[in-house]
């Protein structure tokens, strides 16, 4: 006997998520199916879930490919490299193989970022445009729709409804991130994950038994700054403005 044919396979994503999971596991993976079920059964379609390595996409993502895996549906991963730290390419690298681990046909992407808005729009601005561009060569080499699905959370949502009202964006910014959006092209770009809290996301990552990946560049003393040499606005809104708001209010803002 070779010592491959007793060797045990590496689990997947539905055997990490099992057939009924509990706590924030259950919440994020009912969250995912109660988004992916409608867009699912209007066609076919593809799925492409971007993920940094962080815990909201993380547990996004073994989520996205437990559900797709049940359903049938092609799940692919794509990790962004903005390539601004030391390290960032073999740490997406390592991501990418992860989730083909896991059972997506994962890829990672090396981007260059700079234009108008500072580091962080800048990033934001490449991620995003990577993760449409190869929604874009997915469409067009299997005829499908492709839906994207991307990790935002209630706590980033609550983050951008401050930093959009400090910024006089006024009521608008009380819409703040749609959970759906549906481009011109037939993509539709989804953000699954606005009624779960950051928490949970953690969580379940716990749960699952992965490690995330910790960004420097969230944190108040991170790496890139303003202009004016403070943190980042969203790093400030985040370790700053909202655990102030609470204390001052006694209560929990986020969800409202």
């Amino acid at each position: 006997m070779s010592g491959s044919e007793g060797a045990v396979p590496p689990p997947t994503a539905r055997d990490l998520v099992g057939p009924n999971p509990a706590g924030p596991l259950r919440r994020v993976s009912l969250a995912v199916r109660a988004a992916l079920r409608p867009l699912l059964d209007e066609g076919d379609a593809v799925v492409l879930v971007g993920v940094s390595g962080g815990a909201d996409s993380l547990a996004l993502a073994v989520t996205a490919i437990d559900q797709c895996t049940r359903l049938g549906v092609g799940v692919h991963t794509l990790t962004v490299d903005h390539g601004l730290r030391e390290g960032s390419a073999a740490e997406a690298a390592g991501v990418a193989e992860l989730m083909g681990g896991l059972g997506a046909h994962a890829d990672w992407e090396s981007v260059e970022v700079g234009g108008p808005g500072g580091p962080e729009a800048s990033a934001r601005d490449a991620r995003r445009d990577a993760l449409l561009r190869r929604a874009g060569s997915l469409a067009r080499s299997g005829g499908r729709r492709v839906v994207v699905l991307v990790g935002h959370t209630m706590d980033d949502q609550a983050e951008t409804v401050l930093l959009r009202l400090a910024r006089g964006s006024g009521a608008g910014s009380l819409r703040a991130m749609s959970d759906l959006v549906r481009l011109p092209d037939g993509t539709v770009w989804c953000r699954p994950l606005l009624g779960i809290r950051r928490a949970d996301t953690r969580g379940a990552c716990r749960q699952l038994g992965l490690d995330w990946v910790e960004d420097p560049t969230n944190a108040p003393d991170g790496p890139w700054r303003a202009a004016d040499g403070g943190a980042l606005r969203r790093a400030a809104v985040r370790s700053g403005a909202l655990p102030a708001l609470e204390r001052a209010l006694g209560q929990d803002p986020v969800p409202h």
